[in-house]
């Protein structure tokens, strides 16, 4: 590996050894610029390294998680911050002088627009990509824990339609996008079943392949290149060919299984006064369940076709760590409820 090709997240002893060879190589003379880059390399990695070792003492996250895990916008670090502000939000409620209003237009706004502008932000990028189905479950879990948090209803109800009325606009001003519902329309049209509806089609095939019990493991044909992102997008529809009807509903009850048990941890930790606990665990359920949805809806036909995959279940490498961090926290946090509930402490 030359030296203008190495990563910059190489550790800096690493750097420090390449430039030697370069060194010998290529004479002292061409080095100069490499070694000042080398040094801010070092710092770097060394601001790095100490931001890595405070969240690993305080939130138990491992350093080598910690790159993974900043600025990617993914569903996990917006749990962990829309209800870190919802608690800080509930507590300025909780510390406010008896007789102060509760429910008004200024203050809606106050509580609203900071995670509306973290999640705008978010949005954008992944708009940029383009990749709506990511900013639709990021957006939702903001919704959702903005609604658990204690917002007013009627208030609540107008940020719902305000979010309706700019997925239409994103959608009417976007072509491709169009094009994807009007084919999700009428999938089996001859244009649309060999362009944008093709992984619909095929999907819905699989399915009906798969009649009651399918027709064994191993035995799809749809995923033998015929079904683009088999093993990750339309991972439902191999399940559904291979398994049939009961093998999809299995994995339907299990997801419900999965979803109602965060709510039921969550609801736990709420009723102990652990506030971000509680968030976290209903925030992560929200996630899971309507990722699950999304993912589900569109392998059966009944949503346009997004590109989400389904947790835990499709193939991945960061998707599938973040999945099991999620599942991670739940358990931590049932953990510690049953704790508390025996008399103990955390």
């Amino acid at each position: 590996m030359s030296l203008q090709s190495a990563p910059i997240m190489t550790h800096p002893a690493r750097l420090l050894a390449m430039l030697h060879s370069h060194a010998v190589s290529h004479g002292e003379q061409h080095c100069h610029l490499l070694s000042d880059r080398v040094i801010t390399y070092r710092r770097l990695w060394s601001r790095i390294e100490r931001a890595s070792a405070r969240l690993q003492c305080e939130w138990g996250v491992a350093p080598s998680d910690t790159v993974a895990y900043v600025g990617t916008g993914h569903p996990d670090a917006i749990v962990l911050y829309a209800a870190s502000y919802m608690v800080r939000k509930i507590n300025d409620r909780h510390a406010e002088p008896e007789g102060a209003p509760e429910h008004t237009v200024r203050r809606f706004i106050a509580d609203v627009w900071p995670m509306a502008v973290s999640v705008f932000v978010v949005g954008s990028l992944l708009l940029s990509e383009p990749d709506m189905g990511a900013f639709m479950v990021i957006a939702m879990i903001a919704m959702g824990l903005l609604f658990l948090g204690g917002i007013s209803g009627k208030l609540f109800g107008a940020l719902i339609g305000l979010a309706l009325s700019s997925f239409a606009m994103i959608i009417i001003l976007s072509p491709f996008r169009r094009e994807r519902i009007f084919a999700y329309l009428d999938p089996w049209r001859e244009d649309f079943a060999a362009g944008k509806a093709y992984q619909l089609t095929h999907s819905l095939m699989a399915f009906g392949r798969g009649e009651w019990f399918g027709v064994g493991l191993g035995g799809s044909v749809e995923k033998l290149h015929y079904l683009p992102e088999a093993h990750t997008d339309f991972i439902l529809a191999v399940i559904g060919e291979e398994l049939g009807f009961v093998g999809v509903t299995v994995v339907i009850a299990i997801f419900y299984w999965i979803v109602r048990r965060a709510f039921l941890i969550g609801r736990t930790a709420l009723q102990l006064d652990r506030s971000f606990a509680g968030l976290v665990a209903k925030g992560i359920a929200i996630w899971i369940g309507w990722q699950a949805f999304i993912n589900m809806g569109v392998n059966l036909g009944l949503l346009p076709t997004k590109g989400l995959t389904l947790p835990l279940v499709s193939f991945g490498g960061s998707g599938l760590v973040m999945n099991a961090v999620a599942v991670a926290i739940l358990l931590k946090i049932d953990y510690e409820n049953r704790i508390l509930m025996r008399g103990g402490k955390i």
